[in-house]
């Protein structure tokens, strides 16, 4: 486990609000040089906390839906891997679980249909049907992704991904930047300009649009929670009913908690979902204990998986 400094956590805040704040910005916003800046940033990623500079997009601005699947499988492991490696090809998935608990594999997927979706879904079914005992098909209604307030505890509001699907008039040459956004964030745009075959005022015009249509969300920093002793738990909660009022109440509950980085609503025998990280079990009882307490009178159940591997688009 590695233990982050108080400029470390700085560091990570300034990142995880805006990872494309170029060196010096970044340098005067934490009261340190440019120099220890890219130094510390190099030393996070040499010891893999921090996995990689992403682009959250919000793919149902561009005409997709948002769906989910979670199987509980059989076999051996090097047959789950197998299955697990299959799943990271897919073309269109936006995040990958590994767990132990109520589900044993879990993705988000777009597609541009119901249609496209039970197609990708019929193909992993049939190649693994030996492996599959059950399985819960799920549509998005929305998600919101906290500020990582666990490793720098400021409250922050969340940024809102799928939703509404909609048909933002995207270019060939937005798909491109997009690409190479998810990737690296970090890319300057001359580089990316030249990768592009464009120019920096056409390349800086078409992400400006991007961002304000809403497509590109948020420029962040994807880190492995696991090197810094977290771990990733999911949460199932299950409603007697879930008005606006109590969603509301819920969500503020959530924002105020370091704990919880992800809220869900769903098409799905439960009503939300919850991410939440913890040290130990414990400390995660202690919070759903919380959660039961506070919504008493209108919380029925809850199903709790432990995530040993967590990948936000990881073949993208």
């Amino acid at each position: 486990m590695y233990k982050l400094d108080k400029i470390d956590r700085k560091l990570l805040f300034e990142l995880d609000q805006n990872s494309r704040l170029p060196d010096v910005s970044i340098a005067k916003r934490i009261g340190r040089s440019r120099e220890s800046v890219r130094y510390r940033i190099e030393q996070l990623q040499k010891k893999g906390i921090v996995r990689n500079f992403t682009t959250i997009i919000n793919f149902n601005k561009i005409g997709y839906q948002g769906y989910e699947l979670y199987l509980n499988l059989t076999g051996t492991q090097k047959e789950r891997d197998e299955l697990r490696d299959y799943v990271m090809g897919i073309d269109h998935l936006f995040w990958l679980g590994v767990s132990e608990g109520s589900w044993d594999v879990g993705l988000t997927i777009f597609a541009k249909s119901h249609k496209d979706f039970f197609e990708m879904k019929q193909n992993l079914f049939q190649k693994f049907r030996h492996l599959i005992l059950k399985k819960d098909a799920v549509i998005v209604i929305y998600e919101l992704m906290f500020p990582m307030k666990y490793i720098h505890g400021k409250v922050r509001d969340p940024v809102k991904i799928f939703g509404d699907v909609d048909t933002f008039p995207i270019k060939d040459l937005d798909l491109q930047i997009l690409k190479i956004l998810v990737g690296n964030a970090r890319i300057s745009l001359v580089k990316l300009a030249q990768q592009m075959k464009s120019s920096v005022d056409i390349i800086r015009g078409r992400m400006k649009k991007l961002s304000d249509s809403g497509v590109i969300v948020k420029y962040s920093v994807d880190i492995d929670h696991n090197k810094l002793g977290k771990h990733l738990f999911k949460v199932f909660l299950y409603f007697k009913k879930l008005s606006k009022l109590n969603e509301k109440k819920l969500i503020e509950y959530c924002k105020q908690k370091p704990e919880i980085t992800h809220f869900g609503r769903y098409i799905s025998p439960w009503e939300v979902e919850l991410d939440i990280m913890a040290e130990t079990f414990q400390d995660f009882n202690k919070i759903i204990r919380n959660i039961k307490d506070e919504f008493a009178d209108i919380l029925v159940d809850t199903q709790a998986s432990s995530v040993s591997e967590d990948y936000l688009l990881p073949s993208k």
